[in-house]
């Protein structure tokens, strides 16, 4: 921390933060009338998110906000099948941890509020069943009207939009319940297949 001796003798203190990667609310600091205060943080203040999370999903607030409000109520639906929300390097993933103990991607949405799909193949792959990514992919394509864009790479495939190379997240949120069905069919599919192995 920096300190600066005021003309009064007194010091104003300056806290440096050289890196954060959390932002974690311990209390709120108040100054007032010569006294200062820390009251706790309220109960229902929001779960820390990273500085990178924040950002994604401030920009999805501004570019697609429906999206944004659809994928809280995806978020809260999806906890009980062991689905969550994190940030990557450019686009807020869709995860679900298997019995493995690896993470398996069912999409990501972008801060301007496209869908992404293609990572959804990497772990299938390396697994031996690609072919199930392949049949989650189509099962998503169809509920959105949709078709998969085959690559020539088949860990390259993924959900084209109806108009433009991807598709809109808010047409997938927006079929919240069957798109969790989608989920729960893959999920059950794969952890088939890792306790299999694993046996």
């Amino acid at each position: 921390m920096a300190l600066f001796k005021l003309p009064s003798g007194s010091f104003l203190v300056q806290p440096r933060i050289l890196a954060r990667t959390v932002n974690i609310e311990r209390g709120i600091v108040k100054f007032a009338d010569g006294q200062l205060t820390i009251d706790p943080v309220p109960q229902e203040a929001a779960q820390p998110r990273s500085i990178s999370e924040e950002q994604m999903r401030e920009g999805l607030r501004k570019a697609a906000p429906e999206a944004a409000a659809a994928l809280d109520r995806f978020e809260e639906a999806a906890k009980k099948l062991g689905i969550v929300v994190e940030p990557a390097s450019k686009s807020l993933q869709v995860r679900w941890r298997g019995p493995d103990d690896v993470d398996y991607n069912l999409g990501s949405l972008t801060p301007e509020g496209k869908l992404k799909t293609r990572m959804v193949n990497n772990r299938p792959d390396h697994i031996g069943r690609i072919d199930l990514s392949h049949e989650y992919l189509a099962k998503v394509a169809s509920l959105l009207g949709s078709k998969v864009r085959q690559t020539e790479k088949v860990a390259g495939w993924y959900v084209e939009g109806a108009k433009t190379r991807l598709p809109d997240a808010i047409d997938l949120l927006s079929r919240q319940e069957k798109w969790l069905d989608i989920i729960r069919w893959y999920t059950d599919e794969l952890s088939a297949v890792i306790e299999a192995e694993s046996a």
